[in-house]
C-alpha cells in the first residue's frame, strides 16, 4: 500500500526538479534573445553600416533600424531622411552563389512594414517616400523584380557591391 508521505516526498522532488529546470530555461531565452539583438559582428551589419555611411555622405539623416531593433526590424535595416523625402533601405549582403534570393513575398512584406510604420509615425504623412532595395549582387528572383518594376514609383533596387 502507497504511504501518503512517500507520495507526496515523491511530488516534491518531482517539483524541486522543475523549479531548478525553469531559471536555466529563462537564462537560455534571455541570452539567445541578447544575442539576437546585438549580433553586430556579421556582415550584414557591415553591409548596412556601408550603406548608412553612402547615404549619410550624401547628406541623409539615418536612423540604423536593423542595429537599434535587431531581428524585430521588420525588414527595414536603414531609414534616411533629407527634406521631404523619407527612404526605408533593406540591405542584403548575400552572395550570388546561395541559394536565397529576395522573392516577392518579401518585398510585398517590407512593404506592408513600412506603411505600418508611417500609419504609427505620423509625422511623416506627408513625406514622398520609397523603399531601397540594397545589395551586394544581383540577388532578386524573377517575380520580385516584377514586382519592383510594377512599382517603381515606391520600390527601387540598387547593387552596391561591398
Amino acid at each position: 500500500m502507497l504511504n501518503i508521505s512517500d507520495l507526496l516526498g515523491g511530488l516534491f522532488s518531482q517539483l524541486l526538479n522543475v523549479w531548478y529546470i525553469i531559471p536555466i530555461i529563462f537564462i537560455a531565452i534571455y541570452l539567445k534573445k541578447y544575442k539576437l539583438k546585438n549580433n553586430n559582428d556579421g556582415k550584414g551589419a557591415v553591409y548596412e553600416k556601408l550603406v548608412s555611411d553612402i547615404y549619410r555622405n550624401k547628406k541623409y539623416t539615418i536612423a540604423e533600424h536593423g542595429k537599434d531593433n535587431g531581428v524585430k526590424d521588420f525588414g527595414i535595416d536603414v531609414i534616411a531622411k533629407k527634406d521631404n523625402e523619407i527612404l526605408f533601405i533593406q540591405c542584403k549582403n548575400w552572395n550570388k552563389k546561395n541559394k536565397y534570393r529576395i522573392n516577392v513575398k518579401e518585398i510585398q512584406y517590407t512593404r506592408m512594414n513600412v506603411r505600418d510604420y508611417l500609419e504609427k509615425n505620423t509625422m511623416f504623412k506627408h513625406y514622398n517616400w520609397k523603399i531601397i532595395y540594397a545589395t551586394s549582387e544581383d540577388i532578386l528572383d524573377r517575380g520580385a523584380k516584377y514586382k519592383i518594376s510594377e512599382n517603381k514609383d515606391e520600390i527601387e533596387h540598387k547593387i552596391i557591391p561591398i
